[in-house]
């Protein structure tokens, strides 16, 4: 078993503080934040269930019916 490069760390850990941002803001209530950090995350990996899960959470915040729609349909796809 290999380890990760060093170019994957970062990456992983990227995705980790992006996550971990958006679910402060929202719990702080800036949605814009959330958003924006949500939206980073799944950029850094688009099949990343938690990351779509709370891009979904903070467009269903902002009232972005449809968005929240599609990125909590994906996340119901793969439970």
């Amino acid at each position: 078993v290999t380890s990760p490069s060093p170019i994957q760390q970062i990456i992983d850990l990227r995705l980790i503080l992006h996550l971990n941002l958006a679910a402060c803001y929202f719990k702080l209530i800036n949605y814009d934040q959330a958003l924006q950090n949500a939206h980073q995350a799944v950029t850094l990996d688009p099949e990343n269930t938690k990351a779509l899960f709370r891009r979904g959470q903070a467009y269903l915040a902002k009232n972005d019916l449809d968005r929240a729609k599609d990125d909590l349909e994906k996340v119901k796809e793969r439970m």
